[in-house]
This record gives structure tokens, C-alpha cells and sequence, in this order.
């Protein structure tokens, strides 16, 4: 037989749990005794699922809060505000910061590792140039945003930026010929081959 399949995307509802805390009102001195929330349960009006899918789309799709909201309202049928839209940001950050952490070190400690760095917009303005920098292993990459493209740059990005001989971690780093990476030394750095392949070709 031919198959031809059609696709659509199933109708989207938010899934709200409610929870009763239960409240009792003192006579005398008016003091109200209330039930707290079961362990686990987010004190915000959202959890983890949203602060997921916003936090993806901020960080992934470069989409602004406002749009944000509006795709969770539209898209969702998810009714947030701009500064939920924050908290869920703010949220995810918080959740990220020790996994974050675990990724830096274990690249940075790679035996083999390669970095680069390209032009990033980060605000509005003269001031929003940035750079995303680029440390990337067999098992792991980290991208880190910085207002720099100089040396200090590339040492925060493969040495949290310490500078003491002692305190640096050592392996092969592949990188082109920018100045910002010439601190490695030169007997672990490799030069990029397609860059090499490229300057011979011009010349």
C-alpha cells in the first residue's frame, strides 16, 4: 500500500495542580496556623516544565522576554507575565550553575580540547558587542559569553582565569592564530590545519 501520513501538532492546555492548605484562625490573637505545601512543590506559580521551555526559548531561539510570554500564551495557552518570565529565567540559571561548573572543569582539564571565539550581540547599542567563545572536547562543549576578545578572554575560558604556572591545567589546544591564545604553550598548541590550508592558498 502507499502511505501517506499527515502530521499535526496535538492541542496544547497547561496542566495546573492545585493544592488546599488548610487554615485555622485564632479567636484570641487572630494568629492564622496554615498547612504547608508537600515537599518539592515550586512556593512560584510555575514549575519546572516552564521555566524549561522558556529558558530554551531565550537561550536557544535568542527570543526576548515579551516574546516569550507571548509564545507561552499563544502557543500554550499559558497565561505569564514579563517578570514570571524572568523568575523562570532566573530559576533555570540557578539550576544550571553546579552542572555548568562540572562541564567548565571537565573541559578544561580535557587532554585534548579545541577553543574559538566569534562576534555575538549581547543588549542594544554601541555596547552590545560581545563574544562567544567556544571550548569544545570529545565529550563536552561550553560556550561563555564575554565583552572581550583579548587574552583575558581565553584565560577565564580555559583556566577560570588564573595566571599562577602552578595553577594552570595543561593538554593539547587547537585553536587558530589569534593573539588572544598565544599564552598556551607553544609544544601543546595546535594550529588550526584549515586556516593553514586557507592563509597557503591566498598566498
Amino acid at each position: 500500500p502507499r502511505r501517506h501520513q499527515v502530521f499535526e501538532l496535538p492541542k496544547i492546555e497547561p496542566i495546573v495542580t492545585e493544592f488546599v492548605q488548610h487554615s485555622l484562625g485564632c479567636r484570641c490573637c487572630g494568629h492564622v496556623t496554615r498547612a504547608p505545601l508537600p515537599p518539592g512543590v515550586p512556593t512560584r506559580s510555575f514549575g519546572p516544565s516552564v521555566d524549561a521551555v522558556a529558558s530554551y526559548y531565550m537561550g536557544v531561539h535568542g527570543m526576548g522576554k515579551r516574546g516569550v510570554a507571548e509564545a507561552l500564551h499563544d502557543v500554550h495557552g499559558l497565561p505569564i507575565s514579563l517578570g514570571a518570565v524572568v523568575g523562570c529565567q532566573q530559576e533555570t540559571s540557578e539550576a544550571l550553575a553546579a552542572p555548568h561548573a562540572e562541564i567548565v572543569a571537565h573541559a578544561q582539564a580535557a587532554p585534548i580540547k579545541n577553543a574559538d571565539e566569534t562576534s555575538w550581540v549581547e543588549g542594544k547599542g554601541r555596547k552590545a558587542k560581545a563574544w562567544l567563545w567556544t571550548l569544545v572536547t570529545a565529550s563536552a562543549i561550553v560556550f561563555v559569553i564575554q565583552k572581550t576578545r583579548a587574552s583575558k578572554g581565553a584565560i577565564k575560558l580555559l583556566l577560570n582565569g588564573k595566571t599562577k604556572i602552578g595553577e594552570l591545567v595543561f593538554g593539547v589546544l587547537g585553536t587558530d592564530r589569534h593573539g588572544a591564545y598565544n599564552f598556551w604553550p607553544l609544544e601543546l598548541h595546535q594550529f588550526c590545519w584549515s586556516h593553514l590550508s586557507r592563509d597557503f592558498t591566498a598566498i
